[in-house]
């Protein structure tokens, strides 16, 4: 039998152990309880939120949250950067064309590379539905990312122009250490 009638039982929180899902349904019921018995209801519930498993519930929810954010921002502009610079090349804007001719790069070498670009952010957005593919994307357009800053460095550009190069090079590390469906296993 709970403790109070209307909060789920806090059996686990002898072993230290709890959910995000309980923890939020205890939320639920905390707010519906406050709505029709606003006098009765604080409390206890103050007196349940004291408990050690319901604060490292928050905790552990409060991480899962700050984790998903960070991933989807630096999924989003990894996909915006590279979709731009791809389109730029394939479109053969007179500005990015320069660019690639002055570090040695042809016509044709531009629009491949941009060809192939393309081929990775689609497969970034085909990893939204299907999210196998979304770390072989990433893999797959880290090579030109770590190509773009290198290159970048060699010529001594300025920051404003290589901190996309930076950017794109740096956020695969984040992606791949938060996505759910990546994982490197050493085994020795």
């Amino acid at each position: 039998m709970p403790k109070y009638g209307w909060l789920p039982s806090p059996s686990n929180e002898r072993n230290g152990i709890c959910d995000g899902a309980r923890f939020q349904n205890t939320l639920l019921v905390f707010k519906i309880c406050r709505r029709f018995f606003p006098h009765d209801c604080t409390d206890k519930f103050v007196g349940y939120l004291l408990r050690p498993w319901a604060k490292l519930a928050l905790l552990k929810l409060l991480i899962m949250d700050i984790k998903l954010i960070l991933h989807w921002t630096g999924f989003f502009v990894f996909a915006y950067i590279f979709g731009y610079a791809a389109l730029y090349k394939v479109s053969q804007s007179p500005g990015m064309m320069q660019g690639m001719e002055a570090i040695g790069f042809g016509k044709t070498g531009t629009i491949l590379i941009g060809w192939a670009e393309i081929i990775g952010v689609l497969g970034l957005l085909a990893g939204v539905f299907y999210p196998p593919v979304k770390p072989l994307a990433v893999l797959w357009l880290w090579p030109f990312a770590i190509g773009a800053f290198v290159v970048h460095l060699s010529y001594h550009h300025p920051f404003s122009e290589y901190r996309n190069a930076l950017l794109v090079t740096v956020i695969p590390l984040l992606l791949l250490a938060t996505d759910k469906h990546f994982s490197i296993q050493i085994r020795a």
